[in-house]
C-alpha cells in the first residue's frame, strides 16, 4: 500500500496537470486519458472502502463519498469534452456551415434572377 505522505502529493500533482491540460486544446486527448485513469483510482474507494463512503447506503454519503460522487460527474464531463474534441466532428460542423452558406447564397441569387 502507498503511504499517504507520498500518495497525496502525487494525486494533487495529477489534478493540477489535468486542470492545465484542459486549457490547451492540443493536450486534451492526453488529458482526458489521464483524467479517466485518475478517476478510476479514486472511484476504487467505492468498492474497496464502501463503509467509509456512506453513513447509510446510498442516501447519506460521507465527505469521502461526496468526493467520489463529484468525480463521477467529472468523468461525465470529460466524456462530453472527449466527444466534442473529435476532429471529425469539427470537420463535419465546418462542412455543414459551408453548405448552409452556399444554399443561402444560391437562394438569394435565384431570387435575384427571377426578379430581373
Amino acid at each position: 500500500m502507498v503511504k499517504a505522505r507520498i500518495f497525496i502529493p502525487i494525486l494533487g500533482t495529477c489534478e493540477v496537470c489535468i486542470g492545465l491540460g484542459l486549457l490547451f486544446r492540443k493536450l486534451i486527448p492526453v488529458t482526458i486519458v489521464l483524467l479517466l485513469l485518475h478517476m478510476m483510482a479514486t472511484l476504487s474507494t467505492f468498492f474497496i472502502l464502501k463503509s467509509s463512503c456512506f453513513e447509510i447506503f446510498p442516501y447519506e454519503p460521507t465527505l469521502a463519498g461526496q468526493y467520489v460522487i463529484k468525480n463521477i460527474v467529472l468523468v461525465a464531463g470529460a466524456l462530453v469534452i472527449a466527444g466534442k474534441y473529435n476532429e471529425e466532428y469539427y470537420i463535419a460542423m465546418s462542412l455543414k456551415k459551408e453548405r448552409e452558406k452556399f444554399t443561402a447564397n444560391t437562394a438569394i441569387q435565384n431570387q435575384q434572377m427571377l426578379n430581373e
